[in-house]
């Protein structure tokens, strides 16, 4: 997006935004696992243009069964610039003040896209090193309400990047 304010964020201090000390975090593990489940759930196709401001290539939908957030992140052969949209809504969702979407899932659905690019599309959408976005996936992977799909797919594709060997 033209003109994003975000776009040379320093990397380091947007990964350190994205967690929120314990103490500051005002919602409950069951609420954040309900807040999850809903995001992803959401259609592709409303969330991600309001923030990117159009449709990733055009106005139409990225296709091949892709309908949710959840469909985009666990398809074998994401369409890479759905995933940069997704990463760009996360983002600007964590570093807007007054986002309805909290922090915590915000993150989830970051590196999320982040890691399904590296690992199934061979591309890199990140400035974050490869120790910050290690780090990131570690903390979210440490949360309680992760469901158990979307813990899998960030837990394999760090797996699958680490025995690859990718260099950040």
């Amino acid at each position: 997006m033209a003109g994003d304010p975000f776009e040379n964020s320093d990397p380091t201090r947007l990964s350190r935004m994205l967690a929120l000390p314990e103490s500051e975090q005002p919602w409950q593990p069951h609420e954040l696992g309900a807040v999850l489940r809903h995001q992803l759930a959401a259609p592709v196709t409303i969330d991600l243009p309001q923030v990117v401001g159009t449709p990733p290539e055009g106005s139409d939908p990225p296709g091949d069964g892709i309908q949710s957030i959840g469909d985009l992140l666990a398809h074998p052969h994401p369409p890479l610039p759905w995933l940069l949209a997704l990463k760009e809504f996360a983002k600007a969702n964590a570093l807007h003040p007054n986002s309805p979407l909290p922090r915590e899932i915000s993150s989830v659905l970051y590196y999320g896209a982040i890691l399904s690019a590296w690992a199934r599309c061979g591309r890199r959408i990140t400035g974050l090193d490869r120790d910050a976005i290690h780090s990131g996936v570690k903390q979210v992977l440490d949360a309680t309400w992760i469901d158990s799909g979307t813990r899998s797919l960030l837990s394999n594709a760090l797996t699958e990047l680490n025995l690859k060997g990718e260099q950040a």
